[in-house]
């Protein structure tokens, strides 16, 4: 695994062996980091399941100004810090080791960061999706134009619509499908 474009582009990054992480394929996240363009500059990024903290470490790669990072296990958390010092990121990152809920919680409650981009990517069939996106939609979390991105299985339907998010994009890559959701207000 490596990050594939910006200033860390040919960083190899570390992973857990075993399967508790499905890193996202590259060719998966060239595509997410093509279809974001120039909104990833001087964005605030969020990583919410994080694994290796490969998105994260490419969206500030590619130009995103901070980067918060969250994983659950706390093997996790310490392949990311290490991809992070291996790709001189350490200035534009924060990583944070706790279930998803409670991280969107604490942000919110804290109020100090407000996203522009978040990368949501839960185990596969854990039924975690509808509670992020719902969880996400409801804090003061987001930039009012902010872009969520959903990483399931390919045979996944998530909704269309929560709170002011809306699907207005989605694609399958293989086992993977990618939905992109925006805030939108009526």
């Amino acid at each position: 695994m490596r990050v594939i474009a910006g200033s860390a582009k040919g960083r190899n990054l570390k992973c857990l062996k075993g399967n508790t992480i499905r890193p996202t394929l590259d060719r998966v996240k060239e595509s997410v980091f093509n279809v974001l363009g120039v909104l990833i500059q001087e964005s605030f990024f969020l990583d919410l399941f994080a694994g290796t903290g490969s998105m994260g470490i490419e969206a500030l790669s590619r130009g995103a100004s901070f980067c918060c990072f969250n994983d659950v296990q706390r093997k996790s958390c310490d392949i990311i810090r290490s991809n992070i010092q291996n790709c001189q990121l350490e200035e534009k990152s924060r990583v944070f080791n706790m279930e998803a809920l409670r991280l969107i919680e604490y942000l919110d409650r804290k109020g100090m960061l407000r996203f522009d981009i978040v990368y949501l990517d839960p185990p596969y069939a854990k039924g975690l999706y509808t509670e992020m996106l719902t969880a996400l939609a409801q804090s003061a979390l987001l930039q009012d134009e902010a872009v969520v991105i959903a990483e399931s299985g390919n045979k996944e339907i998530l909704p269309e619509k929560i709170g002011g998010l809306t699907a207005v994009r989605n694609k399958a890559y293989g086992d993977t499908r990618i939905w992109f959701y925006q805030m939108i207000y009526d």
